[in-house]
């Protein structure tokens, strides 16, 4: 079991660009799908399901079809990747005032041309400042920090023992504290879309989990239960 790289989404139609921007990112680690059209992006995206969805989204201004613009308005407008960043490729730079009056529907502009690796830090610099636990080897929430490197887990000063899936279900909950992960998601993140895995084998790990985090002082458990939601580490109003 393996912390999975970062998805990075290009949708860019020069070939033989998308070709050198992807090979850029997949040498520093990432992991990237490209696409050459706007409508190939959004059929994309609505097929995958909510923990497959990109990290970060790379568009090209200038696409055929449904404009870079409109695909970044449409992104922008749905549930699954409104807050997905999204780096706007620009070509030409008399394009730029028009693109800078819409900055709601992006988070960065790149204008053409550009190394490379200026394109890697821009991701790295995405990722970093709204995604952090991505790009990091360690994650920490309150007293609890996990090693992705060493797949070490400890509470204060204790030592954390755990198999690997519930590392692996820990790692996801703590990326995002304040989310309520479905039963759905937190199978499909660990044992696959495909897997024949039963519902309630995720609740079984919860326990698990929940036994071997426990402090003896505490009221509520380490991981809380939403009722017909999910779980999370964080409560609103509570923590």
């Amino acid at each position: 079991m393996m912390h999975l790289p970062p998805t990075i989404l290009i949708i860019e139609s020069d070939v033989v660009f998308r070709t050198a921007m992807s090979n850029a990112l997949e040498r520093s680690g990432f992991s990237v799908i490209v696409v050459g059209t706007g409508e190939d992006a959004l059929n994309l995206i609505d097929n995958l399901p909510e923990y497959k969805q990109p990290n970060v989204i790379i568009v090209n201004y200038n696409l055929p079809g449904v404009s870079g613009v409109q695909n970044c308005t449409i992104l922008r407008s749905r549930k699954a990747t409104k807050s997905i960043p999204i780096i706007l490729i620009v070509p030409e730079h008399d394009q730029l005032d028009e693109v800078k009056s819409l900055k709601n529907i992006y988070d960065e502009i790149m204008l053409k041309p550009f190394i490379q690796s200026d394109l890697v830090t821009k991701v790295k610099s995405i990722l970093g400042r709204l995604k952090p636990a991505l790009l990091s080897k360690n994650i920490v929430y309150k007293d609890l920090k996990i090693d992705l490197a060493s797949f070490k887990v400890t509470r204060g000063n204790r030592d954390i023992h755990l198999g690997p899936t519930e590392f692996k279900i820990l790692q996801c909950l703590m990326e995002s504290p304040k989310r309520i992960f479905s039963r759905d998601y937190l199978m499909h993140y660990v044992w696959g879309k495909s897997s024949n895995v039963e519902i309630r084998t995720v609740d079984v790990h919860i326990n698990r989990l929940r036994t071997a985090l426990k402090n003896p002082n505490e009221n509520l458990p380490f991981i809380k239960t939403v009722r017909s939601a999910g779980y999370c580490l964080s409560l609103p109003g509570v923590d």
